[in-house]
């Protein structure tokens, strides 16, 4: 069975690594079909709502790598995280802004 390669709503960009994988279990896990995630933001600007009582499904990204020392005077690499919490597009609705402007 192939998962098809997850993509973000902001930029169209494939997500790569440990967080492909990780989106992709949560794919099939929750049967998503629709290969899109976004932070709650990016899918607001996109033109969607995220539906009430929906849940994320969390994503962690490397931030920054480099080298420090200790207080022995030991050099080691140090690597600092940043977590995002995502939604897929199925969890979502579109938007009518036409309509409400004209309401």
């Amino acid at each position: 069975m192939n998962t098809p390669i997850v993509k973000r709503i902001a930029d169209n960009m494939e997500y790569t690594g440990v967080n492909q994988t990780h989106l992709q279990a949560a794919m099939l896990k929750h049967g998503y079909k629709v290969p899109v995630v976004g932070t709650f933001r990016q899918l607001i600007a996109a033109g969607y709502v995220v539906r009430k009582g929906e849940t994320s499904k969390v994503r962690l990204r490397l931030v920054n790598e480099r080298d420090a020392v200790n207080k022995q005077g030991e050099s080691f690499k140090t690597t600092s995280g940043k977590a995002f919490s995502v939604f897929f597009i199925e969890q979502c609705d579109k938007l009518n802004i036409e309509s409400e402007n004209n309401a």
